[in-house]
């Protein structure tokens, strides 16, 4: 037999059947997580704990933030991801870390959607990352979110700056009104809005105030910044 396959008149306990549900014992052992090499012993599998969990986002007015999942899954950037057939018992510790777009934070892990239910671990307004452990968590929660509170001002100020697709256009260009939560000078470091409100990134792009220039992301990040020249 190949690779995850069942041995032969291997047994296995009724707490593994009722621990799986539904799902047959072959489809386990094939998805399994950490993936085991070789032929498999249903023995060796017996008690073993076998865990799934819902690892979810969700967010302020206007907050940002995104999770990753450990090996042996490693995802990333991540707002909704189903972790299913984790070995507990042989998996070791596996962990999700949720991390927010400045400049906001994350307000923590909860069982329920938009902070509610029981917060299992907590953040604060400083918290730009925040690791849940997920192995030791599954036999409470089905579901577990990362929540994202909104630190935007109420009212961003105006800067006048020119964009284009160039570096040399954006510092030659014709200026328009941008938002930030920061002061005109440091618009190079701060989150780039249309509206005063905060609620509406500006386009990725080239932007300069005539003498800097840099390229926004489109969802907070700089990139590229430098001096004009002419």
């Amino acid at each position: 037999m190949g690779a995850n396959s069942i041995s032969s008149g291997a047994n296995i306990g009724s707490s593994m059947v009722s621990r799986l549900g539904s799902t047959s014992i072959s489809t386990c052992i094939s998805n399994e997580k950490p993936n085991r090499s070789g032929n498999v012993s249903l023995s060796s599998l017996a008690g073993d704990s076998i865990g799934n969990i819902n690892v979810r986002t969700s967010f302020g007015t206007s907050a940002q933030g995104s999770f990753s999942v450990s090996s042996p899954y490693s995802v990333s950037n991540q707002s909704s991801y189903d972790v299913t057939y984790f070995n507990r018992t042989d998996g070791g510790a596996l962990t999700a870390t949720a991390t927010a777009t400045y400049p906001d934070y994350v307000e923590g892990w909860y069982s329920g959607n938009n902070g509610g239910g029981i917060q299992i671990v907590a953040g604060s307004t400083s918290t730009t990352s925040l690791s849940i452990n997920l192995s030791s968590n599954m036999p409470f929660y089905g579901t577990v979110y990362a929540h994202f509170g909104d630190a935007h001002a109420s009212s961003y100020n105006a800067v006048s700056l020119a964009t284009a697709s160039t570096v040399a256009q954006a510092c030659n260009g014709t200026n328009g009104t941008y938002y930030t939560n920061g002061s005109a000078g440091t618009y190079l470091q701060r989150a780039l809005f249309t509206n005063s409100a905060g609620t509406t990134h500006a386009s990725a792009g080239y932007y300069s105030n005539d003498f800097d220039v840099g390229y926004y992301n489109g969802s907070g990040g700089w990139s590229q910044t430098q001096l004009c020249t002419f």
